[in-house]
């Protein structure tokens, strides 16, 4: 198995996250022997295209191999946490406007009250932000894009102007900053750490943040021995649980009453 694991390395194919049963094939027998050796092997391209394919696997009946099933999960758990990405940080600015927020907020009340309430401030404003950010460096990014590709058609020519190639050199230097804000972002999604800060492979970032997002993927739980697979009945149970498990309830405390303690 080590041997074909390498394969498929080398290969460059992608191993999808298998649901379900643990291992594809048994001998059934009293004290089984059981392997995984029924997959699915996609491209990385193939899996950009389909970010949210799963392989699970179906009941075995007569054959001592479980089917496998290729599912499309698309679920909407509600918001999502925010995080900031160190790639904000290589934004010209950027530090200044947090500062500069963080002053403009006007919060009444105690210390801790102040904290909490200008931080989800800082948050909208941050939001606000990167949703601006990101419009206009799309655009930005295309309009770049076209004019190097216009300047490298007219290379060409006998003669090229210095201003053209000066300018050529300008979009080449423009184009390498996105592109490293971009990886940085990505390597925030993926954790993929151990990459060397110069690995401009931002596709290798993208693959692993989407092969985690498809492993944390609850496509069904089992509430005592019953499998569920409706979404709102999984997140019904979820809350149910915590409510159960965060309920307060009365309990013995240990009581620290007129004990001295040696002060420093």
């Amino acid at each position: 198995m080590n041997c074909f694991s390498s394969w498929i390395q080398s290969q460059g194919l992608v191993d999808l996250p298998l649901l379900g049963a643990k291992y594809t094939w048994s001998n059934g027998r009293r004290s089984p022997i059981q392997y995984r050796l029924d997959r699915f092997l996609v491209s990385p391209d193939w899996l950009e295209a389909f970010p949210s394919i799963l392989q699970t696997t179906l009941p075995r009946t007569t054959s001592d191999h479980c089917p496998l099933l290729l599912i499309m999960v698309k679920d909407n758990w509600g918001p999502k946490l925010f995080r900031i990405n160190s790639s904000w940080f290589c934004k010209e600015g950027f530090k200044e406007k947090i500062s500069a927020w963080w002053s403009s907020f006007q919060v009444e009340g105690f210390a801790g009250h102040k904290l909490i309430c200008k931080l989800r401030l800082l948050k909208l404003k941050i939001k606000e932000w990167f949703y601006e950010e990101s419009r206009m460096k799309e655009a930005e990014t295309e309009a770049l894009h076209s004019e190097l590709q216009q300047i490298d058609n007219s290379l060409n020519d006998t003669h090229i102007p210095n201003e053209v190639l000066s300018r050529r050199i300008q979009i080449i230097q423009a184009l390498s900053i996105a592109a490293l804000q971009e990886e940085a972002s990505w390597k925030i999604k993926s954790k993929a750490r151990w990459i060397a800060e110069g690995d401009k492979n931002t596709k290798y970032f993208h693959s692993i943040a989407s092969m985690r997002a498809r492993s944390k993927a609850i496509v069904s739980i089992c509430d005592n021995g019953v499998w569920i697979d409706d979404k709102q009945a999984i997140a019904d149970l979820a809350i149910n649980h915590f409510e159960r498990l965060l309920s307060a309830k009365s309990w013995d405390r240990p009581c620290l009453d007129n004990i001295q303690f040696s002060s420093l």
